[in-house]
């Protein structure tokens, strides 16, 4: 928002006072400020003129010969101006004058033509980037020749206040506001406002507010009129303050907004349909064109102006153009009302409207206001239109008109303030608290002993000031929190409870970054639709749920599963690059995302038995009956307005969805510079396994942090259909899912709590770069609440160990870690002394012969292993090996 300081100083006397200087305390004090600027500065020089010759240009169609009185002399100038007449008063640069707008003026010709200045526009001097016509200064009483910087009152200094910073202030939404806390800041009184005006009599017309959603509405009509523009000066400082001038009539209503902070709208009173003025609900598929121009279909949940046929206006957002003010119009309904904070912002998002008035209505503003802006109005309205008069009373209708709610009163004492903002009585006395309070507008009565009642004015009262700790913010800052001894407060130190789930989420994250080498990355909460459909992501068969207020129509769609934006992750890496690595062949990018995602229940999407296992832990409140004391002690640990919102769900039948906290991790590796024809090329088996085996690596490295035991990976459904899948899985029979190299993740007890897969090579095939991709994804509360990993301790071996390596052939199919813990259980079991059996290496043969290369290791704490000993255990490893390595061969077989 734009703060002028020459409108302020209208009210508050600020002589003496350096805006420049004033603009650090106010920030400390008020609210931030991003920049000062001087407005109008640099004119010196410019004179004003008269246009007392127009003639055509002997050499140019557009051009114009302008002969200009300027009191003591007279000069011809070039004009291409197509505003340009006879009579005009208008700003005249001379030769040698530089422009804030950057434009040095020269004495110089135009097609043939002596030009010994130029006749400037607002653009041209810096006022504005309005480059339409000249700016007119008809009306100023100046002789022609005077500067243009004492005949028109145009230098100001403007403060940027950052809207932020007053979002909970509206009162400061509007000039006179800023105004009264800068007279409490210097100490000054708080000119009034003049209000003064003489008002007509009867209605103005037949006013009806059918919602409690405008507590108030004001009205009156004001006849013989003349619309034309308004004076300089006011055009000048709407300009200003970044409002377009128009006419006098909806000058003085956006004058009156930016003067108070409460907007108003003028009706052409011939088009307001039988004589009516209707504040209610908009009915389902009403329209009404707004004064852009554009048609607005409305909801129920819109707030409108009606007259006697339909919509004149969308409330609190913008009027009507079929009853706008014209050149032509003579009589207007003045409207000044205060409407719900939350329907004028609801409405103005939802058709993509924010306004100046939408800006302020949805800060809550004062229903007082609505009052003194309508004869404010009123007042500037006939001070612009000598010939106009108030042609009504002022109607004031609505719920705070018939019965204002009372004063909110706040009983405190100057001790606790004081204590509040830990300063002496010495340093703020009683009196001094009682002065800076007053000096705020706010009621205060002083009571024995020290006591206060504080009457919050109406204008705070909205949404600023409910509490004793609300005025020591007030009394905090002005008296100046620089001003307070910074001391460590002496109240115990206790650690902040963390939930167990956070916990558990730093030990993941510690555990994939410092340890497996991934990025962490944080994603959307919802899907994008292009991405899914380029790719062919897809969960068949699963219903998602749909946002009211989507960020973009492809983003509509709460995520299901964290997979699909990884994946697109990992593709936009692979393809330009990680930051640390241009993009190439082997580039390998590890990703991994910590994220809830959203499964909708209420048996519509999923059986029941499914959304058993997606399960949170947390309570089926749709099922459990009002006495079950386990709802009772879910619910007592809420808010009150949350529990409010929970029961209006449940009654909805509309229950809130399942938000697990899921891991998901992506890692892939580049298989090609980026030409068309490679991304369809094959990987090789050896970047398919590796990329595979990073997945599960990261995911054991995860389980591993949290102190369980390592989970099991089996193949998509334990050997047989490979489109089946278990109960328990059902968000992850998705279209990624490669049909042959993927695997579920099992905990000790044989569920499923994730899966881990190669990209289906359908998907593989439709990234935008030549890649193998896995992604691996589980449930973070089916992790949790595995049983811990048991925990032993063996003392340090005093002899070193040494190791044998084998090779065997082993059939197709069988898995590697199989093979691995059955020949270590043979081992242990023949009393050899094995410690661990390690996969080295896997050859495959063109034929499609396999073999595995494993690693024994063992040990013996009390001396050296030797050499017969190492021999017999390369034996038994071996007869064990090549026995597992073809028992899944022969199960199948027989």
């Amino acid at each position: 928002m734009i703060v002028s300081w020459k409108w302020i100083s209208q009210w508050v006397d600020t002589q003496g006072v350096d805006p420049l200087e004033f603009a650090k305390r106010f920030t400390c004090t008020v609210a931030e400020i991003d920049g000062v600027h001087h407005w109008g500065h640099g004119l010196q020089g410019v004179l004003v003129g008269d246009v007392i010759g127009v003639a055509p240009h002997p050499n140019a169609d557009k051009l114009r010969l302008a002969t200009v009185d300027l009191g003591e002399r007279q000069v011809q100038v070039v004009c291409g101006a197509p505003d340009l007449r006879l009579g005009m008063r208008v700003p005249f640069v001379p030769p040698g004058v530089k422009l804030p707008s950057g434009i040095e003026v020269r004495d110089g010709e135009v097609r043939g033509i002596k030009s010994p200045g130029m006749l400037a526009s607002e653009a041209d001097l810096g006022l504005s980037d309005d480059h339409s016509g000249l700016l007119s200064l008809d009306g100023v009483q100046a002789p022609a020749g005077t500067e243009l910087t004492q005949a028109v009152d145009i230098e100001d200094v403007l403060y940027e206040v950052d809207n932020k910073s007053i979002t909970h202030r509206p009162d400061l939404w509007g000039q006179y506001g800023v105004a009264r806390e800068v007279a409490a800041m210097l100490n000054k009184p708080l000119q009034p406002l003049d209000t003064h005006v003489n008002l007509g009599t009867g209605a103005p017309v037949d006013v009806a507010v059918e919602t409690p959603l405008c507590p108030r509405y004001c009205c009156a009509r004001v006849a013989g009129l003349t619309t034309a523009p308004s004076p300089v000066g006011l055009r000048l400082l709407l300009r200003r303050l970044g409002v377009r001038p128009i006419s006098n009539v909806v000058d003085a209503t956006n004058l009156v907004m930016l003067e108070t902070g409460n907007p108003l709208h003028a009706f052409d009173a011939r088009y307001v349909r039988g004589g009516k003025i209707r504040v209610r609900a908009a009915l389902p598929g009403e329209v009404v064109r707004t004064l852009d121009g554009q048609d607005r279909s409305l909801v129920p949940a819109d707030l409108v102006i009606a007259d006697g046929e339909g919509p004149v206006a969308l409330a609190g957002v913008m009027g009507g153009g079929d009853s706008e003010i014209r050149d032509d119009t003579r009589e207007i309904i003045l409207e000044a009302a205060a409407f719900d904070a939350a329907t004028v912002r609801k409405t103005a998002m939802r058709v993509g409207l924010r306004t100046e008035s939408s800006a302020r209505f949805e800060k809550a503003l004062d229903p007082e206001l609505a009052h003194t802006a309508a004869l404010r109005f009123l007042r500037t309205l006939l001070d612009l239109c000598p010939g106009a008069h108030v042609a009504s009373d002022l109607l004031d209708a609505g719920d705070f008109a018939r019965q204002r709610p009372p004063t909110r009163v706040i009983v405190s004492h100057c001790d606790y303030l004081r204590s509040r903002l830990g300063v002496s009585k010495t340093e703020m006395p009683d009196a001094w608290i009682v002065h800076c309070l007053k000096g705020l507008e706010f009621g205060v009565d002083p009571q024995p002993g020290g006591e206060l009642a504080v009457r919050v004015p109406t204008f705070r009262a909205t949404k600023d000031i409910h509490h004793a700790e609300d005025l020591v913010e007030e009394l905090g800052r002005h008296y100046g929190y620089h001003r307070i001894a910074s001391q460590a407060p002496l109240i115990p130190s206790r650690p902040a409870y963390t939930p167990g789930t956070r916990l558990a989420e730093r030990k993941i994250r510690a555990a994939l970054t410092l340890q497996q080498g991934l990025c962490e990355v944080l994603l959307y909460g919802f899907d994008h639709d292009g991405q899914r459909q380029r790719l062919g992501l897809a969960e068949p068969g699963l219903g998602r749920m749909a946002l009211r207020n989507a960020i973009s129509r492809e983003q509509g769609l709460l995520r299901r599963n964290l997979a699909p934006n990884l994946i697109a992750a990992v593709e936009q890496n692979l393809l330009r690059g990680d930051g640390k690595e241009a993009p190439r062949e082997g580039l390998f990018v590890g990703l991994f995302e910590l994220g809830r995602v959203f499964v909708p229940v209420a048996g519509r999407e999923l059986p029941q038995a499914e959304r058993d296992a997606l399960d949170l832990g947390l309570p089926d409140l749709a099922s459990e009956p009002e006495s079950d004391p386990l709802r009772q002690a879910w619910l007592s640990r809420l808010g009150p307005e949350m529990q409010s919102a929970v029961q209006g769900v449940l009654a909805a039948d509309n229950p809130l969805p399942l938000q697990p906290i899921r891991l998901g991790v992506a890692v892939g590796e580049r298989l090609g510079g980026g030409a068309e024809g490679a991304k369809r090329t094959r990987p090789q088996k050896a970047v398919s396994q590796r990329v595979l085996a990073e997945a599960v690596a990261a995911v054991q490295s995860a389980v591993r942090a949290l102190g369980k035991a390592e989970l099991t990976v089996s193949a998509a459904a334990d050997g047989t259909d490979p489109e089946q899948l278990p109960a328990a899985a059902p968000d992850w029979a998705t279209s990624w899912r490669h049909p042959q190299r993927c695997g579920w993740l099992r905990g000790a007890d044989g569920a499923v709590i994730g899966h881990v897969t190669l990209l289906h090579p359908d998907v593989r095939h439709a990234l935008d770069v030549p890649a193998e991709v896995a992604v691996a994804e589980l449930n973070l509360e089916a992790l949790l609440a595995l049983p811990d990993a048991a925990v032993s301790g063996q003392a340090p071996a005093r002899h070193p160990g040494a190791s044998v390596d084998l090779t065997v052939p082993v059939a197709a199919g069988v898995r590697q870690a199989a093979v691995c813990t059955a020949v270590l259980a043979d081992l242990q079991a023949a009393n050899l002394p094995a410690v661990a059996v390690r996969y080295l290496y896997e050859y495959e043969a063109p034929g499609g012969a396999r073999s595995l290369t494993l690693r024994v290791d063992c040990r013996i704490s009390e001396r050296s292993l030797t050499s017969a000993e190492l021999e017999a255990v390369l034996a038994a490893a071996r007869l064990s090996a090549e026995r597992h390595s073809w028992e899944g061969t022969r199960r199948s077989a027989s």
